[in-house]
């Protein structure tokens, strides 16, 4: 005999064999990988391209928006978006960086 299939919905399980519903067990993340994972340099280019376009969408460089890595943050791999000079006061009118958060998708 093969495996059990479980389809998941909701925190419940299905047996797809039999049909029967079952609570699911519970899930355990491992904290030390996901920090690992957080710190990989593809994950840190991909976070630094994300905020350079919410930037890029919010006003750019030229405005005063500036992407910065936050390398001592620890655990967490971390990019900035600061608004700086001109740009920190259009923020706060126009909540620029907010709305420009949807160029930060692919």
């Amino acid at each position: 005999m093969g495996e059990s299939v479980y389809w998941v919905v909701s925190g419940r399980c299905c047996d797809a064999e039999a049909g029967d519903w079952l609570m699911a067990r519970k899930l355990k993340f491992n904290q030390k990988v996901f920090e690992e994972i957080r710190k990989l340099p593809a994950v840190r280019e991909d976070l630094k391209r994300r905020a350079e376009n919410i930037a890029a969408a919010a006003g750019g460089e030229a405005m005063g928006y500036k992407v910065t890595e936050l390398v001592l943050e620890d655990p967490r791999g971390a990019v900035s978006v600061m608004a700086t000079g001109h740009a920190h006061f259009h923020n706060r009118k126009n909540h620029a960086l907010i709305r420009a958060l949807d160029a930060g998708r692919d």
